[in-house]
């Protein structure tokens, strides 16, 4: 009985006193175009790109996962965040982005941005043997963060997540993320 009463205290007190892992997650501060995106698709997404690889159509994908989850959140011409592909000597990153203000400088990631950099690094995209659906999921997870999303801890069903999945579909969370940060 004593084992039993221990092990439902100890069940009590991590449900109480444990934090919530499905909130809503993003960087404060803004971006200088609010929810809207616009992408420069640069010509390394074609020079990376073989039968394996079409990063091209990864950041197509990526951009037609977000848009339309919220109405503040679209994709418009006029080129504020460049999608391009490239290689890093760290071997544990297959993608990221960075933030600039408006002097082009790289900007705080809970300050207002003017425009977003993504990189998906082929390299290590190659080398960890990434799938197809592997490697959409570094472009829509770096894309989330162009968004001003910020990373959702492990063992959240999320693309926010840091690390590889085996999905590429953003998921509720991400969804409710957006719709949080953005408005519906």
């Amino acid at each position: 009985m004593k084992k039993v009463s221990s092990f439902l205290v100890l069940g009590l007190f991590a449900m109480v006193f444990s934090p919530d892992v499905t909130e809503a997650r993003s960087f404060d501060g803004t971006r200088a175009t609010g929810g809207v995106f616009s992408p420069v698709y640069h010509s390394s997404l074609t020079s990376y790109s073989d039968s394996i690889h079409n990063y091209t159509s990864y950041y197509e994908y990526a951009e037609d996962q977000w848009t339309g989850v919220s109405s503040e959140v679209i994709s418009s011409g006029t080129g504020t965040d460049t999608f391009m592909v490239g290689t890093t000597s760290d071997a544990n990153t297959t993608g990221r982005m960075t933030p600039y203000n408006a002097g082009g400088i790289p900007a705080s990631l809970d300050g207002t941005w003017a425009t977003t950099q993504s990189v998906l690094f082929d390299n290590n995209i190659r080398s960890a043997n990434f799938t197809s659906t592997n490697a959409r999921a570094v472009a829509v997870h770096e894309v989330g963060h162009a968004l001003k999303l910020s990373h959702q801890p492990d063992g959240v069903n999320s693309i926010m997540v840091q690390g590889r999945k085996n999905f590429s579909a953003i998921r509720a969370i991400d969804r409710e993320s957006l719709i949080n940060k953005w408005g519906n």
